[in-house]
């Protein structure tokens, strides 16, 4: 594990921090779900476009306890609405190679632009958002009341902003430790409290499973060409993130035969499969006290379209992998 990947995820994660505590996502979530009559739809359409830049987990941390309001103040299912939202936020965040952790892992080891990167997953995501929409649109209609306002600290999100934007554009450009140092100086400057409200104990984590796994990983290369790529890599890939979440499997597979691509896809498709397989989902959970038995009920159904989806674009060579 490189020292650049994690100082790369560790400002990605200050800057997202700074946006959630500054209350913009909140505050852009409250008034959707108050404009319109679907408002489950509305609110996953905002977590999908917004995962891709703050992170999903981040974006777990925000919604989903606002998804938990909308529930409660439509009459929906909590179960129901905190499933789709927590899709929403996996398939989202597959877009781009800072969405989730194990993108920037795969951005940070391969090297890809962010270009190829979104090309390569924007198929995924496309079918991912269409399939979810299909659920989503059968709620029935519902308008809700005006929810308590939500105070947006100004100086901290247009900082917030800034240092996410730039700490993008170093990271791509190779500078990964002047993109922390950014990210802290514009958030320490605007509220000095929301450095330390960064969970470093998920960074820490995860620097030790990619440390263990990429030990193993070395060990294990020589007997995994044959899934170099294509369907194979992907279901390898999604499998082993049953077992060990996406984020150690993406660890485990770097530097074996499975292609980036293979990989970006499987670890994202795997993350909407079981409980399991993202660790935001086992947030979303523990936010909103839903069971795992009443996630599954919604997001098994929709991991089997999605994977028929994915192979059967992988299959007719729609998918460049």
């Amino acid at each position: 594990m490189r020292w650049g990947t994690l100082a790369a995820l560790l400002a990605l994660m200050t800057a997202s921090k700074g946006a959630e505590v500054s209350g913009l996502l909140s505050r852009a979530a409250a008034r959707l779900a108050s404009m319109t009559s679907r408002p489950v739809l509305a609110l996953t359409y905002l977590v999908a476009a917004t995962a891709p830049v703050v992170m999903n987990d981040t974006a777990i941390l925000v919604y989903a306890p606002i998804a938990a309001s909308v529930a409660r103040l439509c009459g929906y299912p909590l179960a129901t609405v905190v499933t789709y939202v927590t899709i929403a936020a996996n398939v989202g965040s597959a877009l781009t190679p800072f969405g989730n952790p194990q993108n920037i892992i795969i951005w940070a080891h391969y090297g890809p632009s962010i270009t190829d990167f979104v090309l390569t997953m924007a198929p995924l995501t496309a079918a991912g958002l269409a399939i979810l929409s299909v659920p989503v649109a059968r709620l029935p209609k519902r308008r809700v009341g005006r929810m308590p306002p939500v105070r947006l600290d100004r100086p901290l999100a247009a900082s917030s902003l800034a240092a996410l934007a730039a700490g993008i554009a170093l990271i791509e450009s190779g500078h990964p430790l002047l993109a922390l140092a950014l990210a802290s100086a514009f958030v320490g400057v605007a509220r000095p409290r929301a450095i330390l409200a960064v969970d470093y104990a998920v960074l820490g984590i995860l620097g030790l499973m990619l440390l263990d796994f990429r030990a193993l990983a070395a060990v294990l290369a020589p007997y995994m060409p044959h899934a170099s790529g294509g369907l194979g890599g992907v279901m390898l890939a999604a499998v082993l993130s049953q077992a060990v979440s996406n984020v150690p499997a993406t660890a485990l597979l770097l530097g074996t035969g499975v292609g980036w691509r293979s990989l970006a896809v499987g670890t994202n498709l795997g993350g909407v499969w079981f409980v399991t397989g993202s660790l935001a989902n086992i947030l979303a959970i523990r936010l909103t006290g839903i069971g795992v038995r009443e996630m599954h009920r919604h997001q098994l159904p929709y991991a089997a379209a999605l994977t028929a989806a994915t192979a059967g674009m992988l299959l007719a060579g729609a998918l460049p992998y």
